[in-house]
């Protein structure tokens, strides 16, 4: 569910992270819960204040890119080759 979160509006994401979190997960996951309030979406503080995160949600967000219909990587070619490799019926093809 946290890799869902970079699909869900900037408005809402933090909020949707918070919820998923409160709604519990395995212990085993805490580190994984651990890195992604550093480096994603702040943690929070004593006041309740969120800390800057490592990212901003600008930098990983890609709602607004799904909506525009805009490709999700900023490299054409991971995009060209995500696209090709799809179409072809094995992973690794001799030419």
């Amino acid at each position: 569910m946290l890799a869902a979160i970079a699909f869900i509006p900037i408005t809402n994401a933090v909020e949707t992270f918070d919820t998923v979190v409160d709604a519990g997960y395995p212990d085993r996951t805490e580190p994984v819960v651990n890195y992604s309030k550093d480096n994603f979406f702040g943690r929070p503080d004593r006041r309740g204040n969120r800390r800057n995160p490592a990212f901003p949600l600008t930098l990983w967000n890609v709602y607004q890119r799904v909506v525009e219909s805009l490709p999700r990587t900023n490299n054409s070619v991971e995009g060209w080759h995500c696209g090709f490799q799809s179409s072809l019926q094995c992973s690794h093809p001799t030419l």
